[in-house]
């Protein structure tokens, strides 16, 4: 039976398997350095990390998202990869 919305019970854990099939699908040089995967409901209203399996703070992650580079019309962008600069 389909059960809507069960990823929201568990997002930690969504977040851990979308990040294993994320490496067992790129090239292995950027598998080693993949550095997780965030859920984020993210709007001109405000941000907020629902859940995560990459390291660091969430505040970290809602700043990246501050200005909603994924847009907020109909765009309903699956996916954002960000890169630390060094």
């Amino acid at each position: 039976m389909f059960q809507p919305n069960w990823h929201l019970r568990e997002p930690n854990k969504v977040a851990s398997q979308l990040s294993k099939a994320i490496q067992l699908n790129v090239p292995k040089k950027y598998a080693q350095t993949f550095g997780g995967t965030i859920i984020i409901d993210s709007n001109d209203i405000g941000r907020n990390v629902l859940g995560k399996d990459a390291e660091g703070e969430i505040r970290l992650f809602e700043d990246i998202f501050a200005d909603n580079p994924l847009g907020q019309a109909s765009e309903q962008t699956p996916i954002a990869i960000v890169f630390k600069q060094s």
